[in-house]
């Protein structure tokens, strides 16, 4: 099943709010934070200036595949 769910929302030009959720293995928080931002085990955040969304999917995938090993 799924071990976390990534949720990419636009705000202004140039900027993403990313969302993190876990339900298993994956410490999202731990992920927000090496990453900008912060929150709790299962549910973090983090916000991104001046990058394309093709730009964030792959970082934030690395980082929970990291997790995942």
């Amino acid at each position: 099943g799924v071990q976390a769910g990534v949720y990419i929302r636009g705000r202004s030009a140039g900027e993403y709010k990313v969302s993190l959720r876990s339900v298993g293995e994956v410490d999202v928080a731990a992920i927000a934070t090496a990453l900008g931002g912060g929150g709790h085990v299962r549910a973090s955040g983090y916000s991104v200036f001046g990058a394309a969304v093709e730009e964030i999917v792959p970082t934030v995938l690395a980082e929970i595949r990291k997790q995942l090993q």
